[in-house]
């Protein structure tokens, strides 16, 4: 039967207005994952995905999210985002997100076993994607930076770290003293590639140092002549 298609199309086409009434419905669309590039990918719409969502979409950076409850998925074709509807877990979707062609991949899903089998799906596709992922357990932290995520997020740890650093800013500790304690806390939880005292401390510092620093954004319109101007890269020493 496959073999009589392509002579039972040209049969077809030699009758137009047979041919124009089955083609009706024009062109088949183009695969989803040729019609975006330079994007981030979102794996999630949960409160953690949606606040993703949410600044990307604030601040215009292409997005596309793979979603499997259909609520969701109805929310996000309301409000226009690029969707898959699927379960990157246990199919083939992610294989449709152009991970190859992609800024980033942010797996957000609570479920720790889903978490690990969608890095370790996406670090097959794309050797070189940057992979931020959440965690739910020490342990999976260790687990996911093993599978090849760059980045793993405790969301637990670090909201009782966020807590902990407002409560001792309103008892008067020194800043330093309090981020000196949240970084011993994140080295005893997190998978750090920094192995000697010398490094914790330059750790530290910089740390210290950036807390104290304001960066703002600003859009410049086209035309503005700063847009595509190369900057020296600055220099400075701890």
């Amino acid at each position: 039967m496959y073999r009589l298609l392509p002579l039972f199309q040209r049969t077809l086409q030699r009758f137009p207005g047979v041919w124009r009434h089955l083609g009706r419905h024009g062109r088949a669309p183009v695969p989803l994952e040729e019609t975006v590039k330079d994007h981030v990918v979102v794996v999630g719409y949960g409160r953690v995905g949606r606040h993703i969502v949410n600044v990307l979409e604030a601040i215009d950076f292409p997005h596309l999210v793979i979603e499997a409850e259909v609520g969701r998925v109805e929310e996000l074709n309301r409000r226009g985002t690029i969707t898959l509807f699927g379960n990157a877990a246990n199919s083939e979707v992610i294989t449709h997100a152009g991970l190859e062609r992609v800024r980033a991949l942010v797996v957000t899903v609570p479920e720790e076993t889903a978490s690990e089998l969608v890095v370790s799906a996406a670090r097959d596709l794309a050797a070189d994607l940057p992979i931020i992922a959440r965690a739910a357990t020490v342990e999976g932290v260790k687990r996911l930076a093993e599978l090849g995520a760059q980045d793993v997020i405790h969301s637990e740890l670090e909201g009782g770290l966020e807590i902990v650093r407002h409560t001792l800013l309103r008892l008067g500790l020194p800043l330093q003293e309090i981020n000196r304690y949240t970084d011993v806390v994140r080295q005893d939880n997190y998978v750090l590639q920094i192995n000697t005292e010398e490094e914790h401390r330059l750790l530290r510092d910089l740390l210290s140092a950036t807390s104290d620093i304001e960066i703002t954004w600003l859009r410049l319109l086209p035309g503005y002549p700063l847009v595509g101007r190369r900057w020296p890269k600055p220099t400075c020493a701890l």
